[in-house]
């Protein structure tokens, strides 16, 4: 079935949200916001079977509980336009599902907040023109993807962790002085012949600890480089003055 929402979305109090239990795949046009802050002691588990997509117009945003992308082996997408927001709760999928969040806005740079907590296989894509800019830490247990047409991924001065695969298909990623790359968990870095580019000639921290290799065409300062497992091509990569490298 397919559901449209003229405004607003809130699931607020000891409410829970589910989008079906049967294969059947849902789709969900919301023209407005989502706001989750529900205080029930379960989780809110979106479809049990089946995909679905959950197409948010406006903004994502979670104050608190755990919403569930799927629970049983199946997927579920949310496409967020606007900014997302999480100030706390947990977002995660059970089973062998997956979840999915793709920033497809079109009208500006997307706003990303995470105070709370991501688990499991959620991935993270940008398709937005515009880009993505990071207003806190972010923290990945999945893959990011840069998607074809998609603009950077502005660190803005905060770390981004990513636990699964990077890819760039378009864009950079933006950095600066104070602004972190960590690269760790399962699966391995891009590899040989897949650079991964930058915009800025700064970087706080690049961590590596996982298998493969890491390189960049793009000229790079770093304060702190820390190599914990993988290779790292270093042939444009330099030490500021002052910085440290670990190596475990």
């Amino acid at each position: 079935y397919t559901l449209d929402i003229a405004g607003d979305f809130s699931v607020q109090g000891n409410s829970r949200i589910a989008f079906g239990t049967t294969a059947n795949p849902v789709v969900v046009n919301l023209n407005g916001n989502f706001d989750f802050s529900s205080s029930a002691a379960g989780s809110s588990n979106l479809k049990s079977s089946g995909i679905y997509t959950f197409n948010v117009l406006g903004d994502f945003a979670q104050s608190s509980g755990t919403l569930s992308l799927s629970t049983a082996g199946n997927a579920g997408t949310i496409n967020v336009g606007g900014e997302f927001n999480q100030s706390g709760g947990t977002i995660t999928e059970g089973g062998a599902g997956s979840g999915a969040f793709i920033f497809n806005g079109s009208v500006g740079v997307q706003g990303i907040v995470q105070n709370g907590t991501i688990t499991n296989t959620i991935n993270f894509s940008v398709s937005n023109t515009f880009g993505i800019a990071l207003n806190s830490d972010l923290s990945l247990p999945s893959n990011l993807s840069q998607l074809t047409g998609a603009g950077d991924i502005n660190l803005n001065g905060f770390i981004l962790t990513v636990g699964g695969s990077l890819t760039q298909q378009s864009g950079t990623i933006a950095t600066n002085t104070t602004s972190g790359l960590i690269l760790l968990g399962a699966g391995t870095l891009p590899g040989a012949g897949v650079p991964i580019l930058f915009s800025g000639t700064d970087l706080g921290l690049l961590a590596l600890n996982k298998a493969g290799t890491f390189e960049t065409p793009s000229t790079l300062t770093i304060t702190n480089l820390e190599l914990y497992n993988g290779t790292l091509d270093a042939s444009s990569i330099s030490i500021s003055n002052g910085g440290t490298i670990e190596r475990r």
